[in-house]
């Protein structure tokens, strides 16, 4: 049984109470409410480095150098090196890109390094890793390359690659405000820095307006010192097309589960609306065969449609094809890039499935079920998908997962935690044990000798059972507040809109509804898997409400018409054959 938590009380309006929940101040309630990218997009050359990054590419662009892009293999490196790229050609740079493969692990590598070096790159831009690549940023420097560095990953300050020529990192600039933008956003930045200079003729003035408020208001007093006519002509021809490329960035935004507060909601807003009507053909042709209407484009076909199709190559092949799909300029390329990856996620999916019933059969079999933190392994799942099924055992069973693939005596490992559990200083307290690992609270990547992985249980175990209580690991449920069935209504549904884009930092508002009477009840789908009801509420009886529960379904046979029930739910709008209707989407229910 889940546990329901209801945020405390602090205001008798619902909005604002949503708002306090998000530790969103009332005082910008409307600019929550309101994104504006004028006036919430922050100036660029706030990053630290950033000045530097432009001055080497505008000398690169001068000497006809090629430039190398090193990017990570997901969907936030890739959409990130699709970005610096077109930005790059628009000017007329010629790229080479690489992307590494997941057997040969995650950051910079020399044999990339090499491949971009014998290409003929004297400068190499990182997309979304490097920050702790150290030793390959020195050995790039030695075989004469300048690397920029851009980034957004945790790091120590002992594994900072000193030899970069410059690192755009959140983390690393202290007058930047957001701190939480994802890799492919760092890229988005460098390349509006980069547009900027040109437009501006010289990047050594445009560094040095550091105020943190709207870019536009920002630069203008300082540009008025200039030819603001010429200026603002190539502004406008540079912010056009870093509009046009908002689509890439909210894709890295939204997939790489970045908080969707501040900067990052504008990112994740202004790229919806610019994905819906994209120019970039790979995306038209990638959002076709992913049955997404472009009208209905939200956080959820980008999370669940887009995101999985450009990851899928990455997690069992090569991501080189997504990055193909993102960049191509050719229809009938676009069209078959599309095709090949929807094929690919399909494979994906039935790997996934094969996998998690594995990994659950074995989990059963060992006893683990119930122990606070659960390690499983095999040599036959691929290591593109250990991750995601440690995150489905996570939210599954409550409680900290590490899925390993075997190979050869050595294990890498992918860990899931719950919020009341720092996996990674976990890890950082068997450091000993493990060859490698990385990544932050809740996430985290490992690899060790096999004969070290009961050591490692031994440890991790007697960690959790001081460290996580019974109560820790039930099953939650955040409740936003408790309304009422007057409250429901299309004006609030409405108003509910302007919580989109919705994510991490601002999930979807979960409501509660007490007392409520069972109308109809029903089972639908395959298997019967869902619940479908009609209810409606004890004082209140004008207006029936329609409730989906989706998994619910085997609650069919523990409810019946007129049981008096309590309701935790999403608000969804039911459109069909033109008709609109609201919608409760359960979450749980229980006797009331």
């Amino acid at each position: 049984m889940k546990k329901w938590v209801v945020h405390p009380k602090k205001s008798n309006n619902i909005i604002d109470q949503l708002l306090i929940n998000r530790k969103i101040n009332l005082k910008n309630k409307e600019r929550f409410l309101n994104p504006n990218y004028e006036r919430d997009m922050y100036n660029p050359f706030l990053f630290h480095d950033m000045d530097k990054a432009v001055k080497r590419i505008i000398q690169a662009i001068a000497n006809k150098e090629k430039i190398g892009i090193f990017a990570d293999y997901d969907a936030d490196g890739i959409p990130g090196a699709a970005i610096i790229s077109r930005v790059l050609r628009y000017i007329g740079v010629e790229v080479s890109v690489y992307i590494p493969t997941r057997e040969e692990g995650y950051g910079l590598n020399e044999a990339g390094i090499l491949e971009l070096k014998e290409s003929g790159c004297k400068l190499i831009i990182t997309v979304d890793l490097g920050i702790t690549g150290k030793e390959q940023v020195k050995f790039a420097k030695s075989l004469g390359i300048d690397v920029i560095v851009t980034d957004h990953h945790l790091f120590k300050k002992t594994q900072l690659p000193s030899d970069a020529l410059a690192i755009i990192h959140p983390q690393l600039s202290p007058k930047y405000p957001n701190k939480d933008l994802a890799g492919g956003a760092v890229a988005w930045k460098l390349a509006q820095g980069l547009l900027l200079a040109i437009a501006h003729h010289s990047q050594k003035d445009v560094h040095s307006t550091r105020a943190p408020q709207g870019l536009r208001v920002a630069l203008a007093t300082h540009f008025l010192r200039h030819d603001s006519q010429s200026y603002d002509k190539q502004y406008a021809i540079g912010d056009k097309l870093m509009r046009w490329l908002l689509d890439l960035a909210a894709i890295s935004t939204i997939t790489d589960i970045v908080p969707l507060t501040g900067e990052n909601r504008v990112i994740a807003k202004y790229g919806l609306f610019v994905l819906a009507k994209t120019k970039n053909i790979g995306l038209q042709e990638l959002i076709k065969v992913a049955a997404i209407k472009p009208e209905k484009m939200s956080t959820y076909e980008v999370g669940f449609r887009i995101g999985p199709r450009i990851n899928a190559p990455g997690r069992l092949d090569h991501a080189q094809i997504s990055y193909y799909l993102l960049t191509t300029n050719s229809r009938s390329e676009a069209k078959e890039y599309a095709s090949k990856l929807n094929k690919i996620n399909l494979k994906r999916q039935e790997e996934l499935d094969r996998v998690l019933k594995e990994a659950k059969a074995k989990i059963e079999k060992r006893g683990l079920k119930n122990k606070k933190i659960i390690l499983v392994e095999d040599e036959n799942w691929p290591e593109g998908l250990i991750g995601l099924v440690a995150g489905k055992l996570m939210e599954e069973l409550s409680r900290p997962v590490i899925v390993f693939k075997e190979d050869k005596g050595r294990l890498k490992g992918s860990a899931r935690s719950i919020e009341k559990f720092h996996i990674l200083e976990a890890l950082d307290n068997s450091a000993k044990l493990l060859i490698k690992h990385g990544g932050h609270a809740r996430a985290a990547g490992l690899s060790l000798e096999k004969e070290n992985l009961q050591n490692l249980y031994d440890q991790l175990i007697q960690l959790v059972n001081t460290k996580l209580s019974e109560d820790d690991l039930q099953p939650k449920i955040k409740i936003d507040v408790e309304i009422k069935p007057e409250n429901i209504t299309m004006d609030f549904y409405n108003q509910l809109q302007k919580f989109e884009p919705h994510g991490m930092g601002n999930p979807r508002p979960v409501f509660l509804m007490k007392d409520i009477i069972i109308n109809n009840i029903r089972t639908v789908g395959k298997d019967s898997k869902h619940l479908k009801l009609v209810l409606h509420a004890t004082r209140y009886t004008l207006h029936d409400f329609d409730a989906i529960g989706f998994d619910l379904g085997y609650l069919d046979k523990e409810l019946k018409i007129n049981d008096t029930v309590d309701i935790v739910f999403t608000l969804d709008l039911n459109e069909f054959n033109g008709n609109k209707k609201l919608q409760l989407k359960l979450l749980d229910i229980r006797e009331g």
